[in-house]
């Protein structure tokens, strides 16, 4: 080991909740004397690359179950590229196809580009109800409610209406917590859900850690979309 430790970023970009791989790599990765900074889930590429900025990481590990793989690391490749780190180098993991994965993943790439669309609206509407509740102590119920808080309310629907079921999406909010889930518009009709407030966690060094929880628990918080 060199007398600096390797420092490395574990993320989970988009809409995958499943995380459980990644925080066994990243305590495995720390007990082997490395330094391990974990996203915690649902993060999107920009977030992605300004920490791995932030943090001065030797290496991005991306962890992907949706299997939106190849869209998710292009677009993290670009946002590093733009911030000058094109040359660091990058590691994937989770469900990832045999030897001739780029066959058989080339007829979902429409189907994985709709899911990364959708997922980065479902974050501009975080980031809304983010705002809100800076500014009014509450998070808002309603999609039409959310939307005309933002300045692009209006664009953002129509973007939305292209790859999302707009009739099916369900923002349910109260003082403390809230939760957005939406339809794509795939064959599949996939589900994407988020709930926050959403914390940050650090692992770092060799002091031990419990396994963090990425989002508060919004239980009873509506009905779900689909039964």
């Amino acid at each position: 080991m060199p007398d600096k430790p390797i420092r490395i970023l574990v993320a989970k970009p988009g809409l995958d909740g499943h995380d459980v791989g990644a925080k066994v790599v990243a305590l495995a990765l720390r007990d082997a004397g490395m330094e391990v900074v974990y996203t915690g889930l649902h993060q999107t590429p920009e977030r992605i690359a300004r920490a791995a900025q932030d943090e001065a990481v030797d290496v991005v590990g991306l962890s992907v179950l949706s299997g939106a793989h190849v869209v998710l690391t292009r677009r993290v490749a670009d946002a590093l590229r733009e911030r000058g780190l094109g040359s660091l180098p990058i590691v994937v993991g989770g469900v990832i196809a045999g030897a001739n994965w780029q066959f058989r993943v080339k007829p979902q790439l429409e189907a994985s580009r709709k899911i990364y669309d959708a997922t980065m609206d479902m974050w501009t509407l975080y980031d809304l109800q983010m705002r809100n509740k800076e500014s009014t102590g509450g998070y808002i119920n309603g999609l039409g409610a959310l939307l005309a808080t933002g300045e692009d309310g209006p664009a953002l629907k129509a973007r939305m209406a292209e790859h999302v079921d707009l009739n099916t999406i369900a923002v349910v909010g109260d003082d403390e917590k809230f939760k957005i889930e939406l339809n794509v518009r795939d064959k599949d009709r996939t589900l994407l859900k988020i709930k926050g407030p959403i914390a940050r966690y650090v692992w770092t060094g060799t002091v031990a850690a419990p396994l963090p929880e990425a989002s508060m628990s919004s239980d009873g918080m509506g009905a779900p979309i689909r039964r």
